[in-house]
């Protein structure tokens, strides 16, 4: 019995371990490309805190996260809270999200983005297209030869 009990836990532990996540990483600077350390970055999902990190002496930030779509706040001093929503973390990859934080000289409390997402995905190294059945038949190369 005992041993039954622990392979459970194991493969309980596995599981958690196992399951699907990715990470949502970048880089925050200013607008002259000033990094800009211990910034604050609060992830949320439908309004909801989810986690939060502050970036390194480097000015980069890592999370790891499920799938799914989040809003990103960050806050650094001197400079408006930005709120960053739409952002889409894919399973399985690393997701880049680069912060630009533009200085105001008025007074501005919050700026809020949408997110776009990249042209190219740095992770993505196939491309997705479908082969029918007819297009392979019809196809002048019918032999590896």
């Amino acid at each position: 019995m005992t041993k039954q009990l622990t392979l459970l836990a194991l493969l309980l532990c596995f599981n958690t371990i196992s399951k699907a996540q990715t990470s949502l990483q970048g880089k925050v600077t200013d607008d002259n490309g000033k990094e800009l350390i211990s910034a604050n970055i609060l992830v949320k999902r439908n309004g909801v805190f989810v986690t939060g990190v502050s970036t390194d002496f480097n000015s980069n930030y890592s999370i790891n996260l499920d799938p799914g779509t989040y809003e990103v706040a960050v806050s650094y001093v001197g400079f408006p809270d930005y709120l960053i929503v739409g952002v889409v973390v894919k399973p399985d990859q690393v997701n880049k999200l680069d912060i630009e934080m533009i200085e105001l000289e008025s007074i501005c409390c919050y700026c809020l983005f949408s997110y776009v997402p990249p042209l190219i995905e740095i992770d993505n190294t196939t491309q997705d297209t479908e082969i029918t059945n007819d297009e392979i038949s019809n196809s002048p190369l019918r032999d590896v030869k």
